[in-house]
């Protein structure tokens, strides 16, 4: 009996370690594969899939994706495929599969054209050149040499002036592709190109014949590597949220942290009694046919006397979706001359957001004063969260705020959370001239995935978004409340009215902050006067109160419109948003639901805008550092409604039934009518 035992053990361990060894050989295999080390033996095309036939030490395998079909979205997009791992496949695949050539170089020297041909003329210039991966600087050097690099490493002698969209890019690559392939291989229609700079996707499939262009993307076979190991996690989660955020946070700001405890427990007080919703009774009334709107002049003055003066001239250009508002701040970062403020909700750690804070400190280390402000528990929770980008198996994921400092100039502060209250800002200013603000954080959702919005912003009011963050930062500082009363009361009154020029107009800065909702108190007062029109985009959509006035304002007749996620980042939320959804439906508001996550948070109330950084969720509208700007200027009312809300409602599915729900879902609902 023990022999036998000894053989069982025996002959599991050496399929086991069989096993381990034949994971271990494809693993290598590849790692080969995506560092472009071996060709497949054979390509070929079957029934809609891509075949890659592969012998490697001795092993036969296969890897084998499928294809979009033509003229789908997905082909259109420029699909990433991804491939599994085949042990064999059946014979019949084998020998009726359609050839598929291996064209090797022809991308290198498609990219090299392209290169060549929107390289500025002049010495001394760049461009941003957009890809669906990362943002690279296309630029000519001082001796006329054509050169590309990541913003971080740019000389700081370049300008850089424009950029080209990835459209483009994809559209004149993919036509020197095509005229190349056709140069050399006349008779062929179906290829493989092999690429070796971008990791876990070793080929470009092109079909000619379908005018499909896919990038293959191999099986995972390495693991995220991170700085902090779990156990550091948890330290670092302590020591931020219980000692520095309440510990250290009392001692430098004793004053601040009772306010925001009395704020709080508040805030929890209003909403426990939140009322019940009143749904319309009877028939749901027809709209507004009238042509007048509410009175603006009448509207602003009642927010002058009983929410917020804070009016200011300025300019604002509205940039939708990462790809335009990172390329251009990148832009304004590369030509800056003086300073870089960054006030930032998320700073993620993932390869992109690692370009930006690579581009900050070398900024930093060429004389530009960058000072970056960020949100404290969140910059600790960074570690929790996986790239959906690609990385290199060698990629490990920073600390972010050891990152930003380690061999730069950087100044790092961060905004402590005291009883769990966040500052959810996002604001960057450039050289004291140029502000963007708006919902969009650091990270690659924003860049390349998400819905969102930011505002570029000129004018008198970038001084006072100066200001704000001016305080800001001396009271994240070790002064805390006392540094920032003695800032408060003797810094100089910055000139609100230098730098106004015509064509700008005043915009109103709405904030909540404890004790202070203006954010949510002026949107209620537009719902309230709306006559003819409301179009609301906010990704959480929990407040009860908010909830009602929209009712109240369709049985006015008022055309209430609200768009919001097809799926939500957060999963309470999205339940929520189902459930208010229903409610609003019932009601006859219409309801949009975007194709992606929208992260935008945007409203216009007849004649007036609110744009900024806060959701419609409580923590948002009592509790939070949020900053919106309230807008009646008509030009840049009609451009948001005509950019934003007229394409989202195309692009968006309109309700057109109630949603089957559950307890679960209503249970999720109250919890998010908390928070």
């Amino acid at each position: 009996m023990k022999n036998k035992s000894i053989v069982f053990i025996l002959f599991f361990f050496i399929f086991s370690f069989s096993a381990c060894h034949s994971i271990y050989k494809k693993q290598q295999a590849l790692n080969d594969i995506d560092n472009s080390a071996f060709d497949p033996q054979r390509v070929f095309v079957y029934d809609g899939k891509l075949y890659l036939s592969y012998s490697y030490d001795d092993d036969n395998f296969y890897l084998s994706a499928e294809l979009p079909d033509k003229g789908s979205r997905q082909s259109k997009k420029n699909a990433v495929i991804k491939a599994f791992i085949l042990q064999k496949v059946p014979e019949e695949i084998e020998n009726k599969g359609k050839k598929v050539v291996i064209a090797r170089d022809i991308l290198q020297q498609a990219v090299e054209e392209i290169i060549i041909d929107k390289a500025p003329a002049e010495n001394n210039k760049g461009v941003i050149v957009l890809t669906g991966l990362k943002d690279v600087i296309l630029y000519r050097d001082s001796d006329g040499e054509v050169k590309v690099c990541d913003p971080s490493r740019l000389p700081d002698y370049i300008e850089v002036e424009h950029k080209i969209n990835k459209r483009a890019v994809r559209k004149n690559t993919y036509a020197e592709i095509k005229k190349l392939l056709i140069k050399r291989y006349p008779a062929e229609k179906k290829f493989v190109l092999p690429l070796d700079t971008v990791p876990l996707i070793p080929y470009i499939y092109v079909d000619m014949e379908k005018d499909i262009t896919a990038a293959v993307q191999l099986p995972d076979y390495y693991q995220l590597q991170k700085e902090s190991s779990p156990f550091g996690f948890s330290v670092n989660l302590f020591y931020s949220f219980v000692i520095k955020s309440h510990v250290y946070a009392l001692v430098k700001s004793p004053f601040t942290s009772f306010h925001r405890l009395f704020s709080t427990a508040m805030y929890a007080l209003y909403s426990g009694i939140s009322p019940q919703i009143e749904n319309i009774q009877g028939t749901i009334p027809s709209l507004y046919e009238g042509g007048d709107m509410m009175d603006i002049k009448a509207f602003e003055k009642y927010l002058d006397f009983n929410i917020s003066g804070e009016q200011y001239k300025g300019r604002a250009r509205i940039l939708i979706d990462g790809n335009a508002f990172f390329p251009d701040m990148i832009e304004q970062f590369a030509n800056a001359k003086k300073s870089i403020d960054v006030q930032m909700y998320i700073f993620k750690a993932d390869p992109y957001s690692i370009v930006i804070a690579g581009q900050l400190k070398a900024r930093s280390n060429e004389g530009i004063r960058v000072r970056v402000l960020l949100d404290e528990i969140n910059a600790v929770l960074n570690w929790t969260k996986t790239p959906e980008q690609l990385y290199s198996k060698d990629y490990v994921m920073p600390n972010i705020k050891r990152y930003l400092k380690e061999d730069s100039k950087v100044k790092l502060r961060t905004r402590l959370n005291t009883w769990a209250n966040v500052d959810h800002r996002k604001t960057i200013i450039i050289d004291d001239k140029l502000a963007y603000a708006g919902g969009m954080n650091f990270g690659e959702e924003y860049r390349y995935f998400w819905h969102d919005m930011m505002f570029a912003l000129e004018g008198p009011i970038v001084a006072k978004l100066k200001d704000d963050f001016n305080q800001s930062w001396t009271f994240s500082g070790a002064g805390g409340d006392f540094a920032a009363a003695a800032r408060a009361m003797f810094k100089p009154n910055p000139d609100y009215e230098k730098g106004a020029e015509p064509g700008m107009y005043y915009m109103r800065i709405l904030y909540t902050r404890p004790s202070s909702a203006e954010i949510f108190n002026s949107q209620i007062e537009a719902m309230r006067r709306a006559k003819k029109r409301i179009y609301v985009q906010n990704s959480y959509f929990s407040d009860v109160r908010i909830i009602q006035e929209l009712i109240n304002a369709r049985a006015r007749g008022v055309d209430v419109r609200v768009i919001l996620p097809e799926e939500n980042d957060n999963g309470i939320m999205n339940r929520n948003n189902i459930v208010k959804a229903n409610i609003m439906f019932a009601n006859g508001i219409k309801v949009y639901f975007y194709p992606t996550m929208s992260h935008i948070k945007a409203a216009i109330y007849d004649g007036w805008a609110c744009v900024g950084s806060a959701n419609f969720d409580k923590f948002s509208l009592y509790v939070n550092g949020e900053m919106n700007f309230g807008i009646s200027d008509p030009g840049f009312v009609e451009d948001l409604n005509n950019k934003l809300f007229m394409k989202d409602f195309a692009e968006s599915k309109l309700m057109e039934k109630e949603f089957d729900t559950s307890a679960v879902d209503y249970i999720m609902s109250s919890l998010a009518a908390q928070g």
